[in-house]
């Protein structure tokens, strides 16, 4: 439901829909064309996934697209509200939940159990306009993420990673929300949207709008996907074949009005057998904990409340009057609206749509006829009983006037062959006003957003698509800024700044601290070091690394880079891989004899990968250093020896590189710890060269000249040298 305050002045939940999607294509840099492209192919291919749910009231349906709504929607991009009813059972028996797992009905094609892995809310100020932050961060979705990955006890990345999602899309705008908000860009997101991943089977908009149902029918769709329950999904191309052994995860969403009230669920499920609850990675916690991610994004929420302030404040005197930020520009039905329109709001209004039964030389006349009718119902809103009587006035007098334009000839050749119930109907799709939402500076924040109905003098809706920007006169006069990058704020993609050199911060500054102080700023404009600083800050799920650098362009001391580490870097492959029948005995043989001579890197931090027949290490150690530099050159060499002869001893040959040098750690694809290093280049440009020689073992270690040279040989006893430029290899 929207807030009294929003409807008061005009709003409804489809104006707020559109507005959101408006608030994100002027931000994300892209066009209203290309918008409605992209809408149409995302709900072509939900009403064709639909086919394979029955269940939706939709399922089966041909998609068309001919009846706009809004600027944006379609009616095909809209859920319909429906009646509809959900239910599941949710236990914490353990044994209930093995026993219905391990009953496997042929109904379903795996487990029909599915684990609750976290549950968490957000919420935002019911009413849209009174809200502080910008529309484009949609806080209560992100507060929701945060605290349902806490009870998971999992990282934000979990959304992002997940198998599949069923999120709330009763507007695409709101399913768009949730996957900018867990920090996918505009163009992965759409991408995603338009492949069905946050949607497999047509989300709401195929399945209805069931009121009040719709967070538990979220649920139990991810359940029936999750367990390839037959009774709910037909065999077709957008069917998933299953999931691997372990399960996989999945999210759900609900909304409760105008993104105010966000819940969001975590789930896993699709297993081919439920293990005990002891022998599962994740357990539930008995106590609330501490909640990480949620009380980082409160904090940032609360700097995300002095952005647009500080945001106005700087504009001033960069334009001919006081500046006000466009949000949003879009249409609102005069149902919607009539409490909220003025005698001169209505005698402004064109009512597009109208031409399409209206003949060209009669516009001007029939308008004035319905600005009249409109006046009126204005006139007796508050006298009639009730909204509906005021909604029945103005549908029995657009009927009535329909009638006289048949009978006068001003309906066009068309709308002539049309019944007058017909014609009325496509006038009351006409009976719509445009406005645009901007944001005023002003010291009382619900009072900062205004509503402008449009046209207004000087200013049109066509002339608000590419417009971010206006300068009000005192007045009241109205113009546009400029289409200047330098205007926008941090948030636009579009946003440029001044390129500034960096400056030394105060000594010992967090990250935090330095976003407070530009955010509690009202002087001069950000520096484009500054606005990198504000985007990643914002952003969901920033790597650490671009944070860093940021401050780094700042000269913030805690995003200046730390000493290098002294890394090692091995390189194994197979150059002979015996004669076993099973294409994976060799590989398997490798990583067992290389888990054993880790012994001989136990001063040094590891991490192993191993991609079939090739294995590599790389290692790393922090200062202050304990060990001379060619002491890590020996224990690599040691390490690709015990390989090198466990190989030899089960029919294999190794032929291996090993490099010292410097680098740096980052987190890598699987979350361990991964060695930025050049070593790694020189090890391959190593083994590529011993691909060219003798098959049997070879050693390439690189630095060993001179005194390493005999201190390699020590460890390398039977092996024959054969000394480069600036390696030596080893072979037996």
């Amino acid at each position: 439901m929207l807030g009294e305050n929003d409807q008061a002045r005009g709003l409804d939940m489809l104006a707020i829909g559109d507005l959101l999607m408006d608030a994100v294509r002027r931000n994300s840099g892209v066009s209203r064309a290309e918008v409605i492209a992209l809408l149409e192919r995302i709900s072509s291919r939900k009403f064709d996934a639909a086919k394979q749910y029955p269940a939706g009231i939709q399922s089966g349906k041909p998609f068309r697209r001919d009846s706009p709504r809004t600027p944006y929607f379609d009616a095909n991009d809209i859920a319909a509200p429906c009646c509809g009813a959900a239910a599941c059972i949710v236990t914490s028996d353990e044994e209930l939940a093995l026993r219905v797992a391990a009953a496997r009905s042929p109904r379903y094609q795996a487990a029909a159990v599915t684990e609750v892995l976290g549950v968490g809310e957000g919420s935002s100020n019911e009413n849209f306009l009174h809200r502080q932050s910008p529309l484009l961060f949609s806080t209560a979705v992100r507060e929701a993420l945060a605290a349902t990955a806490d009870d998971a006890r999992r990282p934000i990345s979990v959304f992002a990673s997940s198998a599949f999602g069923v999120a709330h899309d009763a507007f695409p705008s709101i399913e768009l929300s949730f996957l900018l908000a867990m920090g996918l860009s505009y163009e992965r997101s759409v991408e995603r949207m338009a492949e069905g991943w946050p949607n497999p089977f047509g989300g709401l908009l195929t399945f209805g709008h069931a009121l009040g149902a719709s967070g538990l029918v979220q649920v139990n769709k991810a359940h029936h996907l999750f367990s390839g329950d037959q009774r709910y999904l037909k065999d077709g191309p957008h069917r998933r074949q299953g999931f691997r052994e372990t399960g996989a995860i999945a999210f759900t969403s609900s909304v409760g009005g105008p993104l105010s009230h966000v819940v969001a669920t975590l789930l896993r499920g699709g297993f081919e057998d439920v293990r005990p609850l002891a022998e599962r990675t994740t357990k539930r916690r008995r106590d609330p904990g501490p909640s990480p991610l949620a009380t980082e994004w409160r904090e940032k929420r609360h700097q995300l409340r002095l952005v647009l302030p500080s945001y106005l404040a700087r504009l001033r005197g960069r334009g001919p009057g006081e500046p006000w930020y466009v949000e949003g520009v879009t249409y609102v039905s005069i149902r919607s609206s009539i409490r909220a329109l003025s005698r001169e709001d209505v005698m402004r209004v064109r009512f597009d749509g109208l031409e399409a039964v209206v003949a060209q030389a009669h516009l001007e006349e029939v308008r004035a006829q319905l600005r009249e009718v409109v006046l009126v119902v204005m006139g007796e809103v508050d006298r009639l009983a009730s909204m509906f009587d005021a909604f029945r006035l103005l549908t029995d007098e657009v009927r009535d006037l329909a009638g006289k334009w048949r009978a006068a000839g001003q309906l066009t050749p068309k709308a002539m062959a049309l019944g007058d119930d017909k014609v009325a109907a496509i006038v009351k799709e006409a009976l719509r006003v445009p406005l645009v939402i901007a944001t005023a500076p002003g010291s009382v924040p619900a009072e900062r957003r205004k509503i402008v109905f449009l046209p207004y003098p000087g200013l049109d809706y066509p002339d608000l698509e590419n417009v971010d920007v206006l300068w009000r006169q005192p007045d009241g006069r109205i113009g546009k800024a400029a289409d200047d990058p330098g205007l926008l704020p941090f948030w636009n993609v579009r946003a440029k700044r001044e390129e500034e050199r960096p400056q030394a911060g105060p000594p010992g500054s967090t990250a935090r601290e330095v976003v407070d102080g530009i955010v509690e700023s009202q002087e001069r404009p950000e520096s484009m070091a500054e606005l990198r600083l504000l985007r990643a800050w914002f952003s969901v799920d920033m790597p650490k690394p671009i944070l860093e650098e940021a401050l780094r362009r700042l000269g913030v001391e805690a995003g200046q880079v730390g000493p290098a580490m002294r890394a090692l870097v091995i390189l194994v492959e197979l150059a002979d891989g015996g004669s076993f029948a099973d294409p994976g005995a060799s590989p398997e043989i490798v990583g067992r004899a290389a888990r054993k001579a880790r012994a001989f890197l136990e001063a040094y931090e590891t991490t192993t990968v191993q991609l079939g027949n090739l294995l590599a290490v790389s290692a790393f150690e922090p200062p202050p250093f304990r060990t001379r530099p060619d002491e890590g050159l020996v224990s690599g060499v040691r390490f690709a020896r015990e390989l090198t002869r466990a190989a030899l001893e089960t029919g294999l040959s190794l032929r291996a590189a090993v490099v010292a040098g410097q680098g740096a750690v980052y987190e890598d694809a699987e979350g361990r710890h991964g060695l930025a290093s050049e070593a790694t280049a020189r090890a391959w440009e190593l083994l590529t060269s011993l691909r060219g020689g003798p098959a049997g073992p070879a050693i390439a270690v690189d630095g060993a000249v001179g005194l390493v040279r005999e201190r390699v040989q020590q460890r390398l006893r039977d092996w024959s040298a054969e000394p480069a430029d600036s390696s030596t290899i080893f072979r037996i």
